[in-house]
């Protein structure tokens, strides 16, 4: 099931039911939550979808029984992302500060701390044990190293690039990957190892750069990198190339998801969105399009598979 937010602040659903070797599309609306963008979806197993809008709303929808727990009022403040730590407890980065969100009874968000830090998060990666962070604003070519210790926030140190930081992806806290303003691409370990760099172009030709504006990983090895351009890279870690290409929208991918990290029962579809609006789902076995939605009454902000 593919869950994706919109710049209204709704929630909707895409059921993706897979009968007769075809793909059945079950779409539907789940909530709304406020007037304003969803700028982050996270879900996990139990089916708990963890949301995040601009405007400063953070919760939680349980697919199952529809139970919604958020933030009791609006902060009315710009909340650009969030973490949801496995003890229920949600990080949340805004403006120039942090928030640290606790659940009340099972019945709304309470802010338990706010820390201030002065600057503005685009990207965030925990790692496994949640133990520390790292972080970059958006074309900033610094990553921040940060520990975080019994709700406690404490900088850790830094690492400058030469180029500027246009994207920022992980996986399972371990590997990550930057695209940059030239048109690069780099993976590096959680604990900054540089393990290969793609694609390094000459920024005289900046007119003709293919950014990485998205990515996701399939596996350790596998990376779908979403361009600027509209096609989608995969990247082979293993033969450190590009293997192949999907070509399909006519601007930027804006959102990429893949549900083969999920227990669903279509394991092998990518869900890629553009900043036109357009959302489409491809299988990964053929690179082939089995949906595709040319634009919605409204643009998709965030999406993630259940």
């Amino acid at each position: 099931m593919l869950i994706f937010g919109n710049n209204f602040g709704e929630l909707k659903s895409l059921d993706l039911n897979k009968k007769d070797k075809k793909v059945r599309i079950i779409s539907e609306d789940l909530i709304s939550i406020d007037p304003s963008p969803i700028n982050r979806i996270k879900c996990d197993k139990s089916q708990q979808i963890f949301f995040g809008s601009s405007k400063g709303t953070i919760g939680m929808l349980n697919k199952k029984t529809r139970e919604i727990i958020k933030t009791k009022n609006s902060n009315f403040e710009e909340m650009v992302t969030f973490h949801n730590f496995k003890h229920g407890s949600i990080i949340a980065f805004y403006s120039d500060y942090i928030r640290i969100w606790k659940k009340f009874k099972n019945l709304y968000f309470l802010t338990e701390k706010k820390l201030i830090c002065k600057k503005k998060f685009s990207y965030i990666l925990f790692d496994k044990k949640e133990k520390f962070f790292l972080s970059t604003s958006f074309f900033e070519n610094e990553i921040f190293l940060w520990n975080i210790l019994e709700n406690k926030v404490s900088f850790a140190g830094k690492n400058e690039l030469k180029e500027l930081i246009v994207s920022f992806n992980g996986i399972q806290g371990e590997k990550f990957a930057i695209g940059t303003h030239t048109g690069s691409v780099y993976i590096y370990s959680i604990y900054g190892e540089l393990i290969m760099s793609l694609k390094k172009n000459s920024t005289k030709d900046s007119k003709n750069l293919d950014l990485q504006t998205s990515a996701a990983w399939q596996n350790e090895n596998l990376l779908f990198s979403g361009k600027s351009s509209g096609k989608i890279e995969i990247i082979d870690l293993r033969c450190n190339k590009n293997i192949s290409s999907i070509k399909g929208h006519s601007c930027a991918i804006s959102n990429i998801d893949l549900s083969g990290k999920k227990n669903c029962s279509t394991p092998f579809f990518l869900a890629s969105s553009d900043t036109k609006g357009s959302l489409k789902l491809w299988d990964t076995r053929k690179i082939n399009e089995v949906f595709s939605k040319i634009k919605y009454n409204s643009k998709i902000t965030s999406l993630s598979f259940l």
